[in-house]
């Protein structure tokens, strides 16, 4: 058996092999900090359309709460008034004027109320109208299943009306930047 002993080229083969592992872990890790950044900046930008749909959920409830009287200036209430009472008024499947969008779940489809806070656009819409369950009701709303024995410690709350409310906001000029809500709001 002959061996070589010439290794002049094995330091120049080990550079090589060091260099392109030095430059595979610089590579990945330049690609983990750029996606950490991303990442944190996404994060951001949803954070505040998350923020922008939680105003808009505060600006639904006191909107449902005064039925329709106290929308702000920002805000357009663009449901046809016999709709938008019976929305307020009336169980969902008695929703005989809310015709076409205004019955499609989705809040961009027929918005109820649009309103314009900061950058972002926010789209609001009552999908669902049950009724509650204080005597109240259940005096009007025989056969309901309404809730008896309401109050006193431990009790169930009273409400008269149930309400779900679908909330998306979106940025206006970038309309990728959105989030969106579903809210239970018993009145």
């Amino acid at each position: 058996m002959r061996y070589l002993k010439d290794q002049s080229g094995i330091a120049l083969l080990m550079a090589l092999i060091l260099s392109v592992v030095a430059l595979t872990f610089s590579a990945a890790l330049i690609y983990i900090i750029t996606q950490g950044t991303r990442m944190s900046g996404l994060e951001k930008r949803y954070s505040t359309a998350l923020g922008a749909a939680k105003g808009g959920a505060e600006i639904a409830t006191k909107v449902v709460q005064t039925a329709g009287t106290a929308v702000p200036d920002f805000c357009t209430l663009y449901t046809p008034d016999n709709c938008w009472d019976e929305k307020l008024y009336v169980e969902t499947p008695e929703w005989a004027a809310c015709t076409g969008g205004w019955t499609d779940p989705d809040p961009t489809v027929s918005p109820d109320l649009v309103c314009s806070l900061g950058d972002y656009n926010v789209f609001i819409k009552l999908v669902e109208t049950v009724w509650g369950n204080t005597q109240l009701s259940r005096q009007i709303y025989i056969g309901r299943g309404v809730v008896e024995n309401i109050g006193g410690p431990g009790n169930i709350p009273a409400f008269v009306r149930q309400y779900v409310v679908e909330v998306h906001s979106e940025h206006s000029t970038s309309p990728d930047e959105n989030a969106d809500l579903t809210i239970l709001y018993a009145h």
